[in-house]
């Protein structure tokens, strides 16, 4: 309950060792339901208890975010932009020593298809996302290990291959599409339809647009649903930096549950 101190001019407090200390002006009302003075201003001093402390709720706030395939491309942008909003990490792959010890990062090195080792690496995260390659890690090694234990948020870097063009046939079946890339494309393809059997798991699958780069964090792009985006140029591009931007504002403020979407300029 606020405190009536002295009329002064507002000025800011700062937080006491046993709680946080809040500023306000103008007229309020008091328990009794009198109230101050239009012409006058007041200084408040409003006492939380500690277990409301700002660091608590903060903690509230940043997740467990375990990152499978996090020293590739596009995992190592999502392992920075998670480190960037306070997240922490712990970063999953074969070999994590390009990492080194860094702050906020627990590194862990784990054989995905080893489905006991993965479960107790991604054990007591808030969220585990995926950015391994469909080729050689199938959903059925991901989710049963996510499931078991106990995670309930599994979020993946998709690929653009299952995205629809204008007439609603998907980008791998068009005409021209690089052979070199159709078996990762299929995999990703095989690995969205299993998600979306999932009835227990909350998943989301992200696709980059048809170019996945190398390239500036700009934090300006498109977000769609499930056809492809094409810029104002006809060119279907993001960089892992701003994908990872994306990825990351799911984690925190989740809209696609159990849905694909997609990125892109």
């Amino acid at each position: 309950m606020a405190r009536e101190l002295a009329p002064a001019r507002l000025r800011s407090r700062r937080k006491a060792a046993n709680g946080l200390y809040l500023t306000q002006a103008g007229s309020a009302s008091l328990s009794s339901g009198s109230k101050l003075p239009r012409h006058r201003e007041y200084r408040f001093k409003i006492r939380f208890m500690p277990s409301l402390k700002l660091s608590s709720q903060l903690e509230n706030v940043m997740s467990k975010i375990a990152i499978i395939g996090a020293t590739g491309r596009a995992g190592s942008q999502l392992l920075e932009e998670a480190l960037r909003r306070g997240h922490s990490v712990t970063a999953i792959a074969r070999d994590t020593s390009k990492i080194g010890a860094r702050a906020g990062v627990v590194s862990k090195n784990v054989d995905v298809l080893d489905s006991a080792a993965l479960q107790a690496a991604v054990a007591g995260h808030d969220v585990v996302i995926s950015a391994a390659h469909f080729a050689s890690v199938p959903a059925s090694a991901l989710v049963g290990p996510v499931k078991q234990a106990g995670v309930k948020r599994l979020l993946v870097v998709g690929g653009a291959g299952s995205l629809l063009l204008p007439d609603d046939t998907r980008v791998i079946d068009s005409a021209g599409f690089p052979a070199e890339y159709k078996t990762e494309a299929s995999a990703g393809a095989a690995f969205l339809d299993a998600l979306r059997q999932e009835k227990d798991l909350d998943w989301t699958f992200l696709s980059p647009s048809a170019e996945f780069v190398e390239g500036e964090r700009t934090g300006t792009f498109r977000v769609g649903k499930d056809h492809l985006l094409v810029s104002a140029e006809g060119r279907s591009w993001i960089t892992f930096a701003d994908y990872a931007i994306a990825l990351l504002d799911e984690v925190e403020t989740p809209k696609h549950s159990r849905q694909r979407f997609t990125v892109g300029y």
